[in-house]
């Protein structure tokens, strides 16, 4: 493996990940890009080989809804779990989760096995009667959001509604929250063998 990485290093200044890529290509070596990064370092320091020319740097891309005032703006959406055992449900679950942007708390979030106004709603009036209102509310296009029930609160309470825009999930905040959401998909949750026990995780 040390002996075909240095080969290719010594071929073309490519970095960790074509270098993983290239080994389960060429030789048919299966090694994370973690792993052939330490062996390149060995190599480059042992060998003197030249360092991978560095890629520039993406520019970031603006977040609209980003604030330092707490409960300026939270983030709403549902997370669908696809791969559980529970014995009454045979399409995807759902989590519920309200974040408030500015300090990264989640301040409402719920399990359920439909996506219906009502249970956002349950879910929203948990939050508000803990935290208060917040001044404004950032969703997708989802119609749980837009329902006229739903309008009419966040009118009556002065909650200024606002929408993330297609395409674009990167603005809505909660996304981040139900990408370790996913990786708990993979161990507890799908271990759950009752709605009980999945709510509990």
């Amino acid at each position: 493996m040390v002996a075909a990485i240095k080969g290719l290093q010594e071929e073309s200044a490519i970095g960790a990940f074509r270098m993983a890529a290239a080994l389960k290509q060429h030789f048919g070596i299966d090694l994370s890009p973690a792993t052939c990064g330490r062996i390149m370092a060995k190599n480059r320091d042992s060998c003197q080989l030249p360092e991978p020319p560095h890629a520039l740097p993406r520019p970031k891309k603006p977040m609209p809804f980003a604030t330092s005032i707490p409960h300026r703006w939270w983030s709403v959406d549902l997370c669908y779990i696809e791969k559980h055992h529970l014995p009454d449900s045979s399409g995807p679950v759902y989590i519920w989760t309200i974040l408030d942007n500015a300090s990264r708390q989640i301040v409402a979030s719920a399990p359920s096995k439909t996506q219906t106004r009502w249970n956002f709603l349950l879910m929203l009036f948990t939050a508000i009667h803990v935290h208060g209102a917040p001044i404004g509310l950032v969703s997708d296009g989802g119609s749980v959001f837009k329902a006229n029930v739903a309008s009419e609160l966040y009118q009556r309470l002065g909650i200024e509604k606002r929408q993330s825009e297609r395409r674009r999930p990167y603005q809505n905040d909660v996304e981040s929250t139900f990408n370790v959401m996913k990786r708990m998909e993979a161990y507890k949750l799908e271990q759950a063998t009752s709605w009980e026990e999945f709510c509990a995780v």
